[in-house]
């Protein structure tokens, strides 16, 4: 007799970070270039006994009767979460890797990159944004290279199984007071989109990269610059986002007038601190708003930058960025169907999405080298890099992180609706104006 598969409920925001898939594509991919031997066998071990360990990620999404599940996989598809390229391609970040199927699973997928020449092997660790944010991919990351160095110490270890863990917001609201959960909904922040990056047209593309990395100097300079302006280097990176945005567009109507970005916070930063973090979405976006006078540079609008993002992020962020989906998600499959139609009704009605600047912030590598500098034929890793969602048009996404001192912009896209010229030409923008 056939065994029913074993599901376990999908919480709001799995169900929401899921269906953003009409917005972008949700892979999200971070890419590690290392030194020393790479034992292939021992990669694909860790792989598979991380995915055995924690019970989501040996899991697909899936929709029964309306209702959101994780579905446990057959054992004999977890071997899915472990794959070598050998191909001619460029390795990542000058290829873009392939998207994860969050409908098929399981929910990680580590790639073994070999290519001829040195330094030319890369993993790249790949997760759904329906499953997991930034911060959690990096954490997962580690707990595969930790249990890969452990495994040649000892071949047979098994790691702890993780057991089920809440995944819905219930721990993030219970840090609010009950006068901010019952004002919730009328305090609630609402998007005003009033422009978007130029795009050739709409509809779907070639999913490509572009990238720019900055040299040690250049962060040196940024640091300097936000000392002397009380700013921090996220607060810079948003002042140099919203003016690069206002020389690509190169519309008059821009200057003097409100104009809105999306940026992110980890919201785990309300809860205890623990060295475990649960593969799970912590993080939210949020808008500011800015004007920007005609002829402005960084210093005349680094100090509004500043004191808005100070605002939002010590006490500006309340609880309606989870209660709106917990509600929805209430109501049904349905009420949250209806509004993805909405939203996407009047992105295309409007043609004005406002674009987004997601921070990564450090990939410190020292977290991810328990081995670093002991032996020269273990595995080391010496650079990272955090590949984003691809978007298309109205949507557009550019992350930075630092890895080694160095900063990096990194845009997913797909050309024919965006074009490559005006995307490289974008990014050479921010390197003008970045200190």
């Amino acid at each position: 007799m056939l065994q029913s598969p074993v599901r376990h409920p999908a919480s709001a925001f799995d169900l929401f970070n899921v269906l953003y898939e009409c917005l972008y594509e949700p892979s999200m991919h971070v890419v590690f270039q290392g030194t020393g031997e790479i034992s292939v066998e021992r990669l694909k071990t860790a792989t598979l006994r991380l995915v055995a360990a924690n019970p989501y990620l040996h899991t697909k999404f899936t929709i029964i009767n309306d209702i959101p599940f994780w579905e446990e996989l057959p054992k004999d598809l977890w071997e899915r979460a472990f794959v070598i390229d050998s191909g001619i391609e460029p390795v990542p970040p000058d290829h873009m890797p392939l998207p994860l199927d969050v409908y098929s699973g399981p929910q990680i997928r580590v790639t073994l990159f070999q290519r001829e020449g040195e330094d030319s092997n890369r993993i790249c660790v790949t997760c759904h944004h329906g499953f997991c944010d930034a911060r959690a991919i990096l954490y997962l990351s580690r707990e595969l290279f930790d249990l890969y160095h452990r495994l040649a110490r000892e071949p047979d270890y098994i790691p702890e199984p993780v057991g089920l863990y809440d995944r819905t917001s219930r721990a993030l609201l219970a840090t609010y007071t009950e006068e901010e959960l019952k004002h919730a909904d009328a305090n609630a922040q609402i998007f005003e989109d009033n422009w978007r990056f130029p795009n050739e047209n709409t509809g779907r593309g070639i999913p490509k990269l572009a990238y720019l990395t900055l040299p040690e100097t250049r962060m040196s300079a940024i640091k300097a610059y936000g000392k002397s302006h009380g700013a921090s280097v996220h607060d810079i990176l948003i002042a140099v986002f919203y003016l690069a945005m206002i020389r690509i567009r190169d519309n008059p109507q821009d200057y003097d007038s409100f104009r809105g970005i999306l940026t992110s916070a980890d919201m785990r930063r309300l809860l205890p601190a623990t060295d475990i973090i649960y593969p799970m979405n912590y993080s939210i976006a949020f808008e500011i708003q800015l004007r920007i006078f005609e002829g402005a540079g960084l210093s005349d609008i680094i100090g509004n930058v500043t004191t808005e993002l100070k605002y939002r992020k010590e006490g500006g962020l309340g609880p309606s960025s989870f209660t709106l989906f917990e509600d929805l998600h209430k109501n049904g499959i349905s009420a949250v169907r209806t509004f993805f139609e909405g939203m996407n009704s009047k992105y295309e009605s409007t043609g004005l999405k406002n674009p987004v600047l997601s921070n990564i912030g450090v990939i410190d590598l020292d977290w991810f080298n328990p081995q670093r500098k002991i032996d020269s034929h273990v595995l080391t890793l010496t650079d990272a890099w955090i590949i984003p969602c691809v978007s298309w048009p109205y949507c557009f996404l550019t992350v930075a992180s630092t890895c080694n001192n160095r900063l990096t912009l990194i845009i997913g896209y797909e050309e024919g609706p965006y074009s490559k010229d005006t995307i490289e030409k974008f990014l050479k923008l921010m390197d003008v104006l970045l200190p």
